[in-house]
C-alpha cells in the first residue's frame, strides 16, 4: 500500500469517527459521559504507523485504544465498548507513542 493510499484510508476512518463523535454531541443521550471521540495516527521512529481512537470523558479523563488495521465496524465496536466507562490499560502506551512519534495529519 502506498503512502497516499494509507493517508486516504486514514482520512476515511477519521471521517467516520468524527461523524460518530458529532452525532453523540448533538443527540446527547441520557447518561452519556463522553465529551469527544478522536482518531489519531502516528508514525513511529521505526517507520510503522499506529492508529488510535481516543475517547475523552467529561472531567478530562480519557481512554486510548490501539486500532491498527481496524475496519470502521471494528472501530465502532471499540467505541461502543468504552461508552459507559473507560479502559485505561493502553493509555500509558499511547502517551509513550505520542511523545516519541510524529503525528500524521489526516
Amino acid at each position: 500500500m502506498t503512502t497516499a493510499d494509507k493517508l486516504n484510508m486514514y482520512k476515511e476512518k477519521k471521517g467516520f469517527i468524527t461523524a460518530i463523535s458529532q452525532m453523540l454531541k448533538s443527540y446527547k443521550p441520557k447518561g452519556l459521559t463522553i465529551s469527544k471521540i478522536e482518531y489519531e495516527v502516528y508514525k513511529t521512529p521505526y517507520g510503522s504507523y499506529m492508529e488510535w481512537i481516543v475517547v475523552t470523558y467529561y472531567g478530562g479523563g480519557y481512554t486510548a485504544k490501539l486500532t491498527n488495521g481496524n475496519s470502521n465496524t471494528a472501530n465502532f465496536r471499540v467505541i461502543a465498548g468504552v461508552l459507559d466507562g473507560g479502559d485505561y490499560s493502553e493509555v500509558h502506551y499511547y502517551e509513550q507513542i505520542k511523545s516519541t512519534s510524529e503525528v500524521v495529519e489526516v
